[in-house]
């Protein structure tokens, strides 16, 4: 929660970069969401919704919390 006391996520990316010779681990952040719905399905379903945004495919992500 933020000094607004709204409850906010943070989408951070991190990938595994092989387009050059030397491979590497990048992380990038993506954005802040303000979340309305602190369930589990609520924070699912606008994660879901981000990832799908951005043309990700949810079968090659995999979760860190």
């Amino acid at each position: 929660m933020d000094v607004s006391h709204k409850e906010q996520m943070s989408l951070i990316v991190r990938f595994v970069d092989v387009s050059h010779c030397d491979i590497k681990v990048v992380e990038h952040f993506i954005e802040f969401f303000t979340v309305e719905d602190t369930t589990g399905k609520g924070l699912s379903d606008l994660l879901l919704a981000a990832i799908e945004k951005l043309g990700l495919n949810i079968g090659d992500c995999r979760g860190q919390g």
